[in-house]
């Protein structure tokens, strides 16, 4: 890391992906403390619109961090200069078109920005932990690691994911009950509500290759045949592409429905499969096909 090239552009503005979840938040927290010890003026950082946080990771947040973010309002971003952290491409953030100086980030490659470490890990935060070597991180900190990547992982119940990532885990020094966690903190998906609602705003949007798509996760512990059989219709029913994913934690499956050019194509993996990690590079290879082929 080039800590001098980086203070040339200070004051730095950290900032994760658009409704930000524990490890966007936690890992834009930590970035500004490791820059910080190397005196360059840093500040992490929501926008003043569509950042509301999760609730199952504003629960996790209170228990494991204290929330000081600037508020950035959107008609000042083009005389900023930005870190991204937790995502790599500008449109789920800021935008295209901005100063985007660094990012460090654990999803697949968006091939927005050259200028961006990317490492397949459990979450950002425990990629901070394990690149920035030269940091020494409190208990504090690495607690926030934990719980961020607690929930990046479904709580270890993405075994696929963790397993590869175990040592690092194991470096923070936690030996916690990870299903009481799971019991304490997890939120399921009301059913009751109707599934329209959570396809009409995606929790996540993606453009890879210039094809725009957004993400809904439904989480339950019950099938719901009936229920999954809608939710296939409904996402049918939508203009443009789209990616619903229904995970079921007492069966370890996941169903994925990728909308593209009015044709549905499901992946079904036979474990608690991770977006970051499991599906969205399976789209993009999906994706890659398709236009390689034309």
């Amino acid at each position: 890391m080039d800590y001098g090239l980086l203070k040339q552009y200070e004051p730095l503005y950290v900032i994760g992906h658009k409704n930000p979840d524990i490890d966007s938040v936690v890992s834009s927290i930590l970035l500004c403390n490791i820059l910080k010890s190397h005196d360059i003026e840093c500040y992490p950082c929501f926008l003043d619109n569509n950042y509301e946080i999760e609730e199952q990771s504003k629960k996790m947040i209170d228990d494991c961090a204290s929330l000081n973010m600037k508020i950035l309002s959107s008609d000042e971003l083009d005389n900023l200069n930005f870190v991204l952290v937790d995502h790599n491409d500008p449109n789920q953030s800021i935008g295209l078109n901005k100063r985007i100086v660094w990012g460090i980030d654990h999803h697949p490659n968006s091939k927005y920005l050259s200028n961006i470490y990317i490492k397949m890990l459990s979450s950002c935060s425990l990629l901070i932990f394990d690149y920035f070597k030269d940091y020494e991180f409190s208990n504090e900190e690495k607690f926030m690691i934990f719980m961020a990547t607690l929930d990046d992982t479904a709580f270890f119940k993405k075994k696929k994911i963790v397993e590869k990532d175990q040592d690092i885990i194991d470096r923070l020094g936690f030996d916690l009950d990870s299903e009481e966690l799971f019991n304490k903190y997890f939120i399921l998906t009301d059913m009751n509500k109707d599934l329209k609602d959570y396809l009409k705003s995606p929790e996540r949007k993606y453009n890879y290759r210039n094809i725009e798509f957004g993400c809904t996760l439904i989480n339950t512990t019950d099938e719901y045949e009936y229920l999954k059989k809608s939710f296939i219709e409904n996402i049918n029913k939508l203009e443009g592409n789209y990616l619903g994913i229904w995970t079921n934690y007492s069966k370890d499956i996941t169903y994925t429905y990728f909308k593209y050019n009015d044709e549905v194509i499901e992946k079904i993996y036979d474990y608690i499969a991770g977006r970051a990690l499991d599906i969205i590079p399976d789209i993009y290879k999906y994706i890659d096909k398709l236009l390689d082929t034309i």
